[in-house]
């Protein structure tokens, strides 16, 4: 599974009124779903598998757990989530999800991995109660999500949540003078707003917004501006379209006292032959006017 995908209502029409119109598959362009993460075949390698029951349905509610990417790079190429993916020894950035078959939850979480050679792991998610309390912004569910060594049923890593305001997994700002910045951009719409935005950096999430009333839940802060030292970052790209939400990894080498900007358009997108909406995203360097990730797309299920 290349990124995080959730569902796409022909209710689109709301972002576009065109969406659910007929289009001729041929003038698509193919989908760009980004790098995929290859391990180093001379190393003794790890690897890391999903988890959870894919047969949910309305009634009946199931959960998945899975690798979206390590160290900015997808990890393409599997048939099912539950098929391991090789990983070289040593400390990764990695962005797991979580996602409800035939229910509604959904969410991805930045978890940091010293992984050991030969070690057998599996991504978890951990329902741990929640509620609802009128007058408060309280969150309803928590969700925590970590991997587990397959070998010895222990924790590999911290248990961390996607309930925001319960996260201690924050993201420290770089004071090196010669930080690079990288931020999202937020589109105002007649019914709202679309946003992509900097959800994590290495592995930890970016500032956050606290909801206002008991119906509106915390969420990641679309205007934040990361710090970053200069070099290699992996980052995660949150994507907030009404009723679309996702993440995509991608690393970015920050040179010194630069700027970088993600932006982001809803379109379609052939994949495997079949269309697909998605939401295409590309970084640019501001200071040099230039691109430095090349679109990618985070493809939207039917």
């Amino acid at each position: 599974m290349p990124n995080i995908r959730f569902v796409r209502i022909c209710a689109l029409l709301a972002l576009s009124l065109g969406a659910c119109a007929r289009v001729d598959i041929k003038n698509v362009p193919q989908a760009n779903l980004g790098d995929a993460y290859v391990a180093d075949t001379s190393l003794q390698h790890a690897t890391i598998k999903g988890s959870g029951d894919t047969s949910g349905t309305m009634l009946s509610p199931t959960m998945i757990a899975y690798l979206v990417s390590i160290d900015g790079k997808n990890t393409k190429g599997r048939s099912t989530i539950f098929d391991p993916v090789q990983v070289d020894p040593g400390i990764h950035s990695l962005l797991v999800a979580y996602r409800s078959i035939g229910g509604t939850s959904h969410g991805f979480v930045p978890l940091m991995l010293d992984a050991k050679p030969g070690a057998a792991y599996v991504v978890r998610e951990e329902f741990q109660g929640g509620f609802l309390r009128l007058g408060t912004a309280e969150d309803v569910t928590n969700h925590y999500m970590y991997i587990e060594d397959g070998k010895t049923g222990l924790a590999a890593t911290d248990k961390v949540t996607d309930t925001l305001r319960r996260n201690t997994n924050m993201y420290t700002q770089s004071t090196d003078k010669n930080a690079a910045t990288l931020r999202g951009i937020k589109m105002e719409k007649l019914l709202g707003s679309n946003a992509c935005f900097i959800a994590s950096v290495d592995g930890r999430f970016m500032p956050t917004v606290e909801g206002q009333t008991f119906l509106d839940h915390d969420r990641s802060d679309f205007d934040a501006v990361a710090k970053i030292t200069p070099g290699r970052h992996a980052v995660a790209i949150g994507v907030d379209f009404g009723n679309i939400k996702g993440a995509h990894p991608f690393l970015l080498d920050a040179a010194p006292n630069t700027s970088y900007v993600v932006k982001c358009d809803l379109v379609d997108r052939q994949i495997d032959g079949k269309l697909n909406a998605s939401i295409n995203i590309v970084v640019e360097n501001e200071t040099a006017h230039t691109v430095v990730v090349p679109a990618i797309d985070l493809p939207i299920e039917f």
